[in-house]
């Protein structure tokens, strides 16, 4: 029988990386926008910085759900547990599991007429699709290896920081 403590464990380690693979999917967009709102009037490149930054969140992400899923296993294997899913899973040939992006392109095409000028702009992204699909298929894995774990995201309150709101009244804000 898998203790407590060793479910626990396994269940943290593999919603982090659950967690990490959804903030991989809004860092991408959110660089790919920064992408965009970095190229000038001519569709050329301009500022990279936020787009520096960005691309290295998203190897950081993708990186450490892959982590995650390593500690899941590690915490599984202690218990007694086998995780031939995950072991196949991650025993690919080729899987990368240390890259998430191996290149971002971009394609400028300006075509020029007697009036106007048309630029037209390509941004490529060279992605690890496999690499993705892999990490969500391990965490598919593990939560169908320990149906009796409840995955359901734990959901943090959210607190109402407004001058009227919850904190206000509990501390007992300005009354009018």
């Amino acid at each position: 029988m898998v203790r407590a403590m060793s479910l626990a464990q396994i269940k943290q380690h593999v919603q982090i990386a659950e967690m990490l693979l959804a903030q991989y999917d809004q860092v991408l967009e959110r660089m790919l926008v920064a992408w965009w709102n970095s190229l000038d009037d001519d569709g050329k490149l301009g500022k990279t910085e936020e787009m520096s930054v960005l691309g290295a969140e998203v190897q950081r992400l993708y990186a450490g759900a892959w982590e995650q899923l390593d500690d899941a296993q590690v915490a599984a294997q202690a218990a007694g547990q086998t995780t031939a899913a995950y072991a196949a899973i991650r025993a690919e040939p080729g899987l990368d599991r240390a890259t998430a992006i191996r290149g971002v392109s971009l394609k400028l095409s300006i075509k020029r007429t007697y009036k106007e000028t048309f630029t037209r702009t390509k941004i490529a992204l060279d992605q690890n699709d496999a690499g993705l699909a892999a990490a969500r298929a391990a965490v598919a894995a593990f939560q169908a290896a320990w149906p009796q774990i409840d995955w359901t995201p734990h959901v943090e309150p959210e607190v109402d920081l407004r001058p009227r709101g919850l904190l206000s009244r509990l501390f007992g804000g300005k009354k009018k």
